[in-house]
């Protein structure tokens, strides 16, 4: 049912629909985190460093399209490559290897694919070293290529070997990043071994590499890499869940041989709930061939049943470097009230109006996440973070819209509910912000919904930018939803794969619609209101009432003598007093107009 959703702008595992997004700048605002993970097991490096100086010799093929490698210092300089800068590796001011896949696609649009090679020239002897990696610096940034080390035993023959398969959409790795592909079973033990690398994709961004080793690896060596608490498959990966949509818990676990032989082991797990077990655990047998990465996915037949933060530790037995052998995941938080994708207000993201991305800041666009209840729930109000950099005053939409049964995100949906809203001083920054809808919508199970919020058009100038996280697994599943320009030729939809969770949460607490009653009967609501304010009456008294603002100005004065509603809207946005007078007593309320 999931992929429905997710799929229409990209493929699983970061394969892009290509004619669906554009290439642009991250929408980031925050510290850089890693990207890569190598085996921190301690190497012996059997030859190089080969760098690309003058004296070491590298040789160029093309293998289809007209682009080639080319060797130097000058940085990428296409129209979107150009912000990249030269990679930062130890050698680079005596030359690096680069393929500036969008200079050279910019000559034909993208129309012609580009695959090619660069690789060392001279056989290398691995007599006696069976266990090895290729290991070098390397600088990518990601639209819709694929990087690989390549290896023979002849020099005609390579088989490939990807690298950068995690990298985003749009994102790049850190500069340089120390990355190590496994060639144990290509080249282990060849006297006359080659290395190179290989890029294939058309009109991407721009991937150099430079000081190339090949170092030796530990025989048996099984490396733990990320999980997940919540299945990404088929469903989404929650970091916060109300008890009343909790389901069985499905766990997964990416397990990678770095060492020289095949492994085959026993892979434990156990939940946790608040750090200590539950008592439900397992165990099962694995295989992982040298040189490859697995998901290994546990259906672990526990459901929270209370209140907690529960978890799902996974462990392997000790092998040659046991600092990856164990794996915890990220935190499920069952609670009261709201259901996340995000962990909190780590970073800001978004588009800055007066930057080289101003286009995409002026346009209308939301931040949102995608949630598919487990039973039927009312929800009252979205709980949001305005991160630093928001304008006060922004003009901004609530949403919730259905996704269409069998559909795509991509397709028309149904708005189930929503609210206009305009940032205060006093939302901006660390504060949370809970948005009330005008009345409680019911999402039904199993349906999936956009919950977003939305910077609508004649916001020109002002910035929109949105709190969340990125510490985790908090997109594996693609459950960020962006609407906005983002397609080719800027068309306007909505896509997934962004890299991070904005702190955009579905809050299912029902005392949010419910007005205060004071002593003499009376509930003024909602507030913050759009315009009309509803007067209860629950003691049947004469109510006199009368809408003051902040100057004392007198706008409006009713008398009733049972519930009542009246309309501010027509005297602008603003602070108005409420006073309420009868035979009991009399209150005053303050109201806020949107």
């Amino acid at each position: 049912m999931k992929k429905i959703y997710t799929l229409a702008a990209f493929a699983f595992l970061g394969t892009v629909s290509f004619g669906q997004v554009t290439k642009m700048a991250s929408p980031v605002i925050k510290s850089s985190k890693k990207v890569e993970t190598t085996s921190p097991v301690q190497k012996a490096v059997v030859a190089g460093p080969f760098t690309f100086g003058a004296s070491e010799t590298w040789t160029t093929v093309i293998n289809d399209g007209n682009d080639a490698w080319s060797v130097g210092t000058a940085a990428p300089s296409g129209s979107f490559s150009v912000g990249m800068g030269a990679i930062t590796s130890t050698t680079a001011a005596d030359n690096f290897a680069m393929f500036d896949s969008d200079l050279l696609g910019e000559d034909n649009n993208g129309t012609t694919p580009q695959n090619a090679d660069i690789y060392y020239a001279t056989p290398i002897n691995l007599n006696g070293f069976n266990a090895v990696a290729v290991e070098f610096q390397s600088y990518y940034r990601a639209f819709q290529g694929n990087c690989y080390v390549i290896a023979s035993t002849d020099g005609v023959n390579w088989t490939q070997v990807p690298v950068h398969t995690d990298i985003a959409v749009n994102s790049a790795t850190t500069n340089p990043v120390l990355t190590t592909a496994n060639v144990s079973a290509i080249i282990g033990g060849s006297t006359t071994a080659y290395i190179g690398f290989r890029y294939v994709g058309t009109w991407d961004y721009a991937w150099m590499v430079d000081d190339v080793s090949i170092v030796t690896l530990p025989d048996n060596d099984l490396g733990l890499l990320k999980g997940w608490q919540g299945d990404i498959i088929n469903d989404y990966e929650y970091s916060m869940m109300p008890l009343a949509q909790v389901k069985p818990m499905i766990a997964g676990v990416v397990v990678e041989n770095q060492g020289g032989q095949n492994q085959t082991t026993t892979l434990s797990w156990d939940v946790l709930k608040d750090g200590v077990s539950t008592g439900t655990s397992g165990s099962q047998s694995i295989t992982v061939n040298v040189g490859e990465m697995d998901t290994f996915w546990i259906t672990t037949g526990y459901t929270p049943s209370a209140n907690g933060a529960y978890s799902v530790a996974f462990s392997i037995p000790a092998d040659m470097e046991t600092s990856d052998d164990a794996f915890e995941t990220a935190t499920l938080t069952i609670n009261d009230n709201l259901m996340a994708h995000d962990y909190g207000a780590q970073g800001a993201y978004g588009w800055n109006p007066t930057g080289s991305n101003s286009a995409l800041a002026n346009a209308p666009h939301a931040w949102g996440n995608l949630y598919v209840p487990t039973v039927n729930q009312d929800i009252y109000g979205i709980d949001v973070n305005f991160a630093t950099g928001t304008s006060s005053g922004l003009y901004l939409l609530a949403r919730v819209q259905q996704v269409p049964s069998g559909g795509s995100i991509q397709d028309p949906m149904t708005t189930i509910t929503q609210i206009d809203y305009t940032i205060q001083p006093s939302d901006i920054g660390s504060a949370i912000t809970t948005i009330v809808f005008p009345s409680p919508a019911t999402l039904v199970a199993g349906e999936a919904y956009v919950i977003d919020i939305l910077k609508v058009d004649g916001t020109t100038g002002e910035g929109f930018y949105i709190g969340g996280s990125d510490s985790f697994t908090e997109d594996d599943d693609f459950s960020t939803v962006c609407y906005g320009p983002y397609g080719a030729s800027s068309a306007v939809n909505y896509f997934v794969s962004w890299e991070f969770a904005p702190y955009v949460r579905a809050n299912f607490d029902q005392t949010l619609s419910v007005p205060t009653i004071d002593e003499n009967g009376v509930a003024v609501y909602p507030n913050p209101t759009t315009g009309v304010v509803n007067v209860s009456n629950e003691k049947g008294l004469n109510n006199a009432i009368t809408v003051f603002d902040v100057t004392g100005k007198v706008m409006l004065t009713k008398v009733a003598s049972t519930a009542t509603s009246f309309d501010l809207s027509g005297f602008g946005s603003g602070v108005y007093l409420i006073e309420v007078t009868n035979e009991i007593g009399q209150s005053v309320q303050r109201v806020v107009v949107r």
